[in-house]
């Protein structure tokens, strides 16, 4: 029997379902170097599958999304709050050390007298708010 009457046959019997393949060494070898491919081919393919499943996972939690974001946002803005407080900090030192006693215990006046009636400090703040915001709106 000739090679390629075996490797009909041997396609019949498989075809059939009932024949144990009858290859030569050669023919085995590459048979499982193919399988091999094959299996490692469909790893690589669920892997992938799978990474796009968890992508797609992710972009349709929106509640999660839309909590990191939020999360996102409150650090940010307490980093410039305490940004803020840090300057502020910084200034009210300085401004502390330039002036003198007199003018301290003017400033304190004016803020008891605040805290005392604040509608009039309002509305002088705003006046003053205003007017300075008028001055440079000119320019």
């Amino acid at each position: 029997m000739t090679d390629r009457e075996a490797g009909e046959m041997e396609r019949e019997q498989t075809r059939q379902g009932d024949a144990v393949p009858t290859a030569s060494a050669s023919g085995d070898v590459s048979q499982e170097n193919e399988q091999e491919q094959l299996v490692h081919e469909i790893e690589e393919t669920r892997a992938e599958l799978g990474d796009t499943v968890d992508a797609l996972t992710q972009k349709a939690d929106v509640k999660a999304r839309v909590s990191q974001k939020v999360n996102e946002r409150k650090a940010a803005w307490r980093g410039r709050q305490e940004d803020a407080k840090a300057r502020m900090s910084g200034a009210r030192e300085r401004v502390s050390g330039a002036t003198p006693e007199e003018a301290k215990q003017a400033a304190s006046q004016v803020a008891r007298t605040a805290q005392e009636r604040p509608l009039p400090a309002v509305a002088v703040a705003l006046a003053l708010g205003l007017l300075i915001g008028w001055i440079f709106g000119r320019r």
